[in-house]
């Protein structure tokens, strides 16, 4: 009975340790910066990533592009120096994406924890990393 009370308790650790683990390490929480912009025009599509020049003296930098989410669900967006403040929440449908609302908007991007991808309506694409 004893080895039967220690096996269950045991392996109750066991699955604790895993699911707490398992959250830990799928947060999507933390703060993400600029690693690379795809610009597509006339079908001619252009990779600039952190170092690049762009325009005329402007160097990308990780902080081109700064998102934050935090643990409370607050985000702090800064694109082109702009900051901006909303909420995030893990997306409904699809885990690997969150739900970012600023000034009213919602939008939807791919967020697996250690990237962020989110293309804009005029064919941006933005690539952040923890």
């Amino acid at each position: 009975m004893k080895k039967l009370r220690m096996a269950v308790l045991a392996a109750i650790v066991a699955i604790i340790g895993m699911v707490v683990f398992a959250a830990c390490g799928s947060s999507q929480a933390g703060v993400y910066k600029f690693y690379s912009m795809t610009m597509e025009e006339n079908g001619l599509k252009t990779e600039y990533f952190v170092g690049d020049e762009i325009l005329a003296n402007t160097k990308l930098t990780e902080d081109f592009a700064k998102y934050e989410l935090t643990e409370n669900g607050t985000c702090i967006l800064t694109v082109y120096g702009e900051t901006r403040t909303g909420t995030w929440v893990r997306n409904q449908e699809d885990s690997k994406k969150v739900d970012l609302t600023v000034d009213g908007n919602t939008i939807t991007v791919f967020c697996d924890g250690k990237t962020i991808k989110y293309t804009t309506d005029e064919g941006l694409s933005y690539v952040l990393k923890k």
